[in-house]
Protein backbone atom coordinates (compact mmCIF):
# COMPACT_ATOMS: atom_id res chain seq x y z
CA UNK A 1 0.00 0.00 0.00
CA UNK A 2 1.41 3.22 -0.67
CA UNK A 3 1.45 6.48 1.79
CA UNK A 4 -1.50 8.16 -0.17
CA UNK A 5 -3.66 4.89 -0.13
CA UNK A 6 -2.52 4.85 3.84
CA UNK A 7 -2.88 8.73 4.75
CA UNK A 8 -6.50 8.31 3.13
CA UNK A 9 -7.60 5.63 5.04
CA UNK A 10 -6.31 6.84 7.90
CA UNK A 11 -8.27 10.64 7.53
CA UNK A 12 -11.34 8.72 6.87
CA UNK A 13 -11.10 6.29 9.99
CA UNK A 14 -9.93 9.13 12.28
CA UNK A 15 -12.01 11.97 10.88
CA UNK A 16 -14.59 11.12 8.79
CA UNK A 17 -16.26 8.18 10.56
CA UNK A 18 -16.36 9.89 14.04
CA UNK A 19 -17.71 13.07 12.73
CA UNK A 20 -20.73 10.95 11.02
CA UNK A 21 -21.21 9.19 13.80
CA UNK A 22 -21.74 12.70 16.03
CA UNK A 23 -23.49 14.17 12.94
CA UNK A 24 -26.02 11.17 13.11
CA UNK A 25 -26.60 11.01 16.46
CA UNK A 26 -27.60 14.46 16.61
CA UNK A 27 -29.41 14.52 13.46
CA UNK A 28 -31.60 10.96 15.41
CA UNK A 29 -31.85 12.75 18.41
CA UNK A 30 -34.05 15.24 17.03
CA UNK A 31 -35.76 13.06 13.91
CA UNK A 32 -37.26 9.65 14.91
CA UNK A 33 -35.77 7.24 12.49
CA UNK A 34 -36.74 3.57 12.59
CA UNK A 35 -33.48 1.75 14.38
CA UNK A 36 -31.36 4.63 14.73
CA UNK A 37 -29.13 3.10 17.61
CA UNK A 38 -28.16 0.15 15.37
CA UNK A 39 -27.74 2.60 12.80
CA UNK A 40 -24.87 4.33 14.96
CA UNK A 41 -23.56 1.21 16.30
CA UNK A 42 -23.44 -0.21 13.13
CA UNK A 43 -21.21 2.91 11.77
CA UNK A 44 -19.35 3.44 14.83
CA UNK A 45 -18.32 -0.45 14.35
CA UNK A 46 -17.42 0.24 10.76
CA UNK A 47 -14.69 2.92 11.88
CA UNK A 48 -13.36 0.91 14.72
CA UNK A 49 -12.74 -1.93 12.51
CA UNK A 50 -11.02 0.31 9.30
CA UNK A 51 -9.02 1.94 12.31
CA UNK A 52 -8.12 -1.35 13.66
CA UNK A 53 -6.69 -2.06 9.46
CA UNK A 54 -4.82 0.91 9.42
CA UNK A 55 -2.97 0.42 12.92
CA UNK A 56 -1.94 -2.97 11.73
CA UNK A 57 -0.63 -1.91 8.28
CA UNK A 58 1.03 1.00 10.22
CA UNK A 59 2.87 -1.24 12.51
CA UNK A 60 3.94 -3.65 9.25
CA UNK A 61 4.94 -0.67 7.29
CA UNK A 62 7.32 0.82 10.29
CA UNK A 63 8.79 -2.35 10.73
CA UNK A 64 9.40 -2.28 7.12
CA UNK A 65 11.20 0.76 7.12
CA UNK A 66 13.07 -0.02 10.06
CA UNK A 67 14.42 -2.83 8.32
CA UNK A 68 14.77 -1.53 4.68
CA UNK A 69 17.05 1.28 7.21
CA UNK A 70 19.47 -1.13 9.04
CA UNK A 71 19.82 -3.30 5.96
Amino acid sequence: MNSKTFDILRYISEVVIQALVVFLGVVFANIPVAHSEAILAIVAAVGVFIGSLVNGWRKAYNAQDDGEAEG
